[in-house]
């Protein structure tokens, strides 16, 4: 795994390689290298539960990717299962600051799943847990899809 400052050596080998996507996962808290890995990027996507602590640390983090002027979007986790208040406060406070996903439930598919190294959508893929994962695969790749209709169209000009 490369360290921070390898990783735009990393990258440009992938690409090489053929790879045309590599998703990075940075630890959830704010760390001096985590502006040039968002520079990096071409979608930032931001994992936040529907909790009072992620919410409050939307800020900082929120600076961050406006300096690194990538695209980004929430993706709620971790919401409580049914009806959930904290899910209902939530939303209007992630949609005011950029575009919301599709939310992923707590599901016990995912720890029985990750138990066994795999993904929900490999040990269950007709349960909830597996069709949350997929409507939120298919927001992201859309929008990878179109920023990469935007690149095309700018290297074209």
């Amino acid at each position: 795994m490369p360290t921070p400052a390898e990783l735009p050596s990393a990258l440009d080998q992938l690409r090489a390689a053929g790879i045309d996507l590599c998703v990075v996962d940075t630890p959830p808290s704010i760390h001096p290298f985590l502006g040039s890995v968002m520079r990096l990027a071409d979608l930032i996507l931001l994992p936040t539960r529907p909790t009072t602590d992620d919410l409050d640390a939307l800020p900082a983090i929120l600076d961050l990717v406006e300096e690194a002027a990538c695209p980004f979007a929430f993706a709620v986790t971790q919401v409580p299962a049914g009806r959930s208040r904290l899910l209902d406060d939530a939303m209007p406070v992630l949609a005011q600051r950029g575009r919301v996903g599709p939310t992923v439930r707590i599901r016990a598919d995912f720890p029985i799943a990750a138990a066994t190294g795999r993904a929900a959508t490999e040990t269950a893929p007709k349960s909830k847990a597996a069709v949350e994962i997929e409507a939120l695969w298919h927001f992201v790749s859309a929008d990878l899809a179109k920023l990469g209709r935007k690149r095309a169209r700018a290297l074209a000009s």
